[in-house]
């Protein structure tokens, strides 16, 4: 389990960590996941929402989100950089 600073030299916050949010009234939890070492996992009620690398945010775990950068990454390529922030993302592995 990751317990040293995140990528940008900050300390990671104490996990898990809960909010209920306002609008919806749902727990949202940041929680260490199981399958890497340096993973947190945002959970809202009961649904996984998201799950990012701490220690290496350019890391995607998910299939669907490395297609989307993909297809991002091919988007810029052939526009220039039209896309402008929305393609800053790390080189796919």
């Amino acid at each position: 389990m990751f317990v040293g600073p995140w990528f940008d030299g900050r300390m990671a916050p104490e996990l898990p960590a809960r909010v209920r949010l306002s609008r919806s009234g749902l727990t949202a939890t940041l929680e260490h996941d199981s399958i890497t070492e340096s993973g947190v996992v945002l959970t809202i009620g009961a649904a996984e929402q998201s799950h990012v690398e701490a220690q290496d945010p350019a890391f995607l775990l998910h299939d669907y989100l490395r297609r989307m950068r993909s297809v991002l990454t091919a988007l810029e390529a052939s526009r220039g950089s039209g896309l402008g922030p929305l393609c800053t993302w790390a080189p796919v592995r």
